[in-house]
């Protein structure tokens, strides 16, 4: 196993390429998955905060997908999902961008997402039944910089991070079991619609 990666890394993608505008994805935990670059996804040299490159998603029908496992069923589990985000447009009317997503049917889906409404939300499906385990209550972070995110189950509660601080759940806190969503896992956008896709690195 790679130094600094433990058993509970389930997907690390560094992003890292020195050739500007490749659609090549590597995932670097230690059971490394097959990532698939949708629509216009790729490697950019522009910005960056690791490793000289990110991925860019300009908005229109690109994501990365990640084949379906059962490390993505999420259950009652705890779990963490970090990332680096630099935004380069903020959701517009009726748009719903992904950040992560899983998605077959409206009764079978969960997902994180941001709003005009300059909230993040994870909504998912407990028992065939559409719900929201974790709505924001921030305003718009600011576009053209990099921010650290990172959304956390800790037993019944949920708990989302911005650069180190804390955003209070609006929602009650649950210990719903999560409903299994036999699909790939998206990174940056959705395959519900194209208002569900991020725009930015």
């Amino acid at each position: 196993m790679p130094a600094g990666i433990d058993s509970y890394t389930k997907l690390l993608l560094h992003f890292n390429g020195t050739v500007n505008g490749t659609t090549v994805f590597e995932d670097s935990s230690s059971v490394p998955k097959t990532v698939t670059a949708v629509g216009n996804a790729k490697i950019s040299t522009t910005q960056s905060v690791f490793y000289e490159s990110s991925a860019y998603f300009d908005g229109n029908g690109d994501y990365l997908s990640v084949g379906d496992s059962s490390d993505w069923a999420l259950g009652t589990s705890d779990f963490t999902f970090d990332f680096w985000f630099f935004p380069t447009a903020y959701p517009t009317t009726n748009t719903y961008p992904s950040l992560f997503s899983k998605y077959t049917s409206a009764t079978n889906r969960y997902a994180f997402f941001w709003t005009t409404e300059s909230s993040f939300y994870f909504a998912v499906t407990v028992s065939s039944v559409y719900t929201y385990l974790y709505q924001s209550n921030i305003t718009n972070i600011a576009l053209n910089t990099w921010h650290h995110l990172a959304f956390v189950r800790n037993g019944s509660n949920f708990k989302f991070f911005i650069d180190g601080i804390e955003y209070v759940n609006t929602r009650s806190a649950s210990s719903a079991s999560i409903d299994t969503v036999n699909t790939a896992l998206k990174v940056g956008g959705d395959t519900i619609n194209t208002r569900s896709i991020v725009t930015g690195k």
